[in-house]
């Protein structure tokens, strides 16, 4: 069996690909393993019979799977992947001995202008040239559609997860493994004060200045880099 693997996971109606810039970063001799969310990846009607319950189930299943051949698990999340993180790690406190949190969505707080260009842009079909715009897209788990109502079916999925996270604030708490929560300032869907709860769950929370909830800007990705560096080293040290 080996020791410690690594995996990411995604947030609702994102991608593995919000993580590629950490993958130059990853170590040579870890395992890595990327989790694409059920629904996700397909199209929108899969995903519409979506809800948070079945995703916990899902990445517990593929949890379960890796620490069946390794001791120890490494998780790093964006989004809703850091609510995921944040159970596995409630439900397996002596397997898994790190959490990466990019963008913890621990308070909702949607920016109506930033989302209302976002939505126009994909209605369009035509290439923004907003970067922060590109960069969602470039993220998404689902394809784009010039239909506005094809969009009414992603109303629950997103229900499911905003009746979770109230619940999500009143437990949580830093959990035994080394917590790492990034905050992005500008997230266009993640109220900046999620920093104040994960602060007083006694969890390392880094504010990131000029960063929203995809595009990360080049000194807050440095940022992000060196932490995660840091992450990984103490992991290494712990294998020895």
């Amino acid at each position: 069996m080996r020791k410690t693997a690594i995996l990411f996971v995604h947030g609702i109606a994102g991608s593995v690909q919000v993580f590629d810039f950490m993958k130059a970063s990853l170590p040579d001799g870890m395992d890595v393993f990327f989790k694409t969310l059920e629904g996700h990846g397909s199209d929108w009607k899969n995903f519409s019979r979506c809800r948070f319950p079945l995703w916990i189930k899902d990445v517990e299943r593929t949890l379960q799977d890796i620490l069946s051949q390794h001791d120890s698990l490494l998780l790093v999340g964006h989004s809703m992947g850091c609510l995921l993180s944040l159970e596995m790690a409630r439900r397996y406190p002596d397997r898994v001995k790190g959490l990466f949190l990019l963008c913890p969505p621990v308070k909702i707080g949607v920016r109506i202008l930033p989302m209302l260009k976002t939505s126009l842009s994909a209605l369009s079909g035509k290439e923004s040239k907003d970067e922060a715009i590109r960069e969602s897209h470039r993220c998404s788990g689902l394809p784009l559609s010039r239909n506005p109502f094809s969009y009414i079916a992603w109303a629950p999925p997103f229900l499911s997860l905003l009746v979770h996270v109230p619940k999500e604030r009143k437990k949580l708490r830093k959990p035994d493994a080394e917590c790492v929560a990034l905050v992005s300032q500008k997230d266009e869907l993640v109220s900046k004060r999620s920093g104040k709860y994960l602060e007083r769950a006694g969890i390392e929370t880094i504010r990131l200045a000029d960063s929203g909830h995809y595009l990360f800007s080049g000194k807050d990705r440095d940022r992000i880099l060196e932490r995660f560096s840091r992450f990984l080293s103490g992991s290494e040290r712990m294998e020895r």
